[in-house]
């Protein structure tokens, strides 16, 4: 029922309906703490930070992450806890605080690389890139563009958002 609930928030989202998104989350969110299951608690409050990101609503996205990272600890889920962690980092990319971000998807990417799918670690990646430019570190940033476009064959919204920050790059230098 957990994810059926998902499905439809996801689907809501991808219609462009995001005022008939929170609903669903917080009943999703609901009902995994009810059925005392740690691992869809955890899995709710990711994507309630990912719907806060999407509308812009920092805070509120910074307190599901740190939720979701509290409950995938608890409940051992360390692939998880790494993509709680990418989406913190992404929204300090989105607020242009770079450090704060670096920091975060440094401990995101080493947890991925070890208890995660290639997607996971190649959106970790491309994140990092995405701080490397927004730090100026150009060459840091290819670096890592490089690397997704050699590892991620298969993940086609991972190659262009790598060609996209590529482009990115070579226009600000």
């Amino acid at each position: 029922m957990v994810k059926s609930l998902w499905g439809i928030a996801a689907y809501y989202t991808y219609q462009g309906h995001d005022q008939k998104v929170l609903p669903f989350l917080e009943q999703a969110l609901e009902l995994a703490g009810k059925h005392n299951i740690p691992q869809l608690v955890a899995k709710s409050y990711h994507e309630l930070g990912k719907y806060y990101k999407n509308i812009a609503q920092s805070q509120q996205a910074l307190n599901a992450f740190t939720q979701c990272i509290e409950k995938a600890v608890q409940a051992n889920e360390q692939s998880l806890q790494a993509e709680c962690l990418n989406g913190q980092g992404g929204v300090y990319i989105a607020q242009s605080l770079y450090q704060e971000a670096l920091s975060i998807l440094e401990k995101a990417l080493k947890i991925a690389q070890e208890h995660s799918n290639d997607f996971t670690v190649g959106s970790i990646q491309l994140n990092l890139a995405e701080v490397f430019l927004g730090m100026y570190q150009h060459e840091k940033a290819l670096v890592l563009l490089e690397e997704i476009l050699n590892s991620q064959k298969q993940n086609p919204a991972l190659i262009v958002g790598s060609l996209r920050l590529t482009g990115q790059v070579y226009q600000a230098q």
